[in-house]
C-alpha cells in the first residue's frame, strides 16, 4: 500500500535538509513494487516561493493550512532529526502529541507501553489512546514503532554501531525484531538500508 511522506519547509531552510530525505525515499522506491511506493509532498510554512539558505528557491505542493490529510510520515526539515515523524500538523508544545513526542525521545529504549505514555501526560490509558489517535491520526503503538524506526535509520546512516546495538538503543527487542519491522515498514532490511544510505558505508 502506498505511503505518503510530507516534508515541511520554511524560508531559510537548508536545501539538503529537504532534498536529503526526499532522495532517501525516492531511492527506496527503486526497491519497492509500484503499489508500495512512497508518495512525496512538500508542505510550505509560507505560501509561494521560499528561499533556502543557499539561495535556492522552493515551491511547496501545498500550504501547511491545506495539509489536512493523514500522512504516514511527517518530516520537519532541519528539525532535531531529519527523519522525525513525531509531531502531527498544528501540534502545540503543550498538546498531548508534543508531550508524548518529548517523552518518547527521552525514553526510546524503554518499554513505552500505553500505560507509560498515558502516565507521562497524566491521563488514563483509555482516554489517552482516544485523544492521541484523534490528534495524531495514528495509534500510540504505531507512533512508537515509527519513532523507533526513524531513530534506527539515523543511527544506521551516521554510525558504524552493530545492528544489535542499534536495535537496543532504539527500543527493539533484538536485531531480528528490528529487521522484521524494517521489512514491514520500509521493505528493506537494516543492513541493506545502511549499505544503500549510510554515510560511513
Amino acid at each position: 500500500m502506498q505511503k505518503i511522506v510530507a516534508v515541511v519547509v520554511f524560508p531559510g531552510v537548508q536545501s539538503l535538509d529537504v532534498t536529503g530525505p526526499m532522495d532517501v525515499f525516492s531511492e527506496a522506491n527503486r526497491f519497492l513494487v509500484a503499489e508500495d511506493h512512497y508518495r512525496l509532498e512538500v508542505i510550505g510554512a509560507e505560501r509561494g516561493a521560499m528561499s533556502c539558505s543557499n539561495g535556492l528557491s522552493l515551491n511547496a505542493h501545498r500550504h501547511f493550512s491545506e495539509a489536512r490529510q493523514a500522512y504516514d510520515l511527517l518530516l520537519v526539515a532541519g528539525g532535531q532529526s531529519q527523519f522525525s515523524p513525531f509531531l502531527a500538523p498544528h501540534a502545540e508544545p503543550t498538546s498531548t502529541v508534543a508531550q508524548v513526542q518529548a517523552y518518547v525521545l527521552a525514553h526510546l529504549n524503554g518499554d513505552l507501553t500505553i500505560a507509560d505514555l498515558a502516565n507521562a501526560v497524566n491521563m488514563s490509558p483509555r482516554s489517552f489512546s482516544r485523544v492521541f489517535t484523534r490528534e495524531a491520526k495514528i495509534t500510540p503503538a504505531e507512533f512508537v514503532e515509527q519513532a523507533r524506526v526513524d531513530a534506527a535509520r539515523v543511527m544506521l546512516e551516521s554510525t558504524r554501531a552493530p545492528l544489535k546495538t542499534v536495535a537496543w538503543q532504539c527500543g527493539f527487542r533484538d536485531a531480528q525484531h528490528m529487521r522484521s519491522v524494517f521489512n514491514r515498514r520500509l521493505g528493506v532490511t537494516p543492513q541493506r538500508f545502511r549499505l544503500n544510505f549510510g554515510a560511513l558505508a
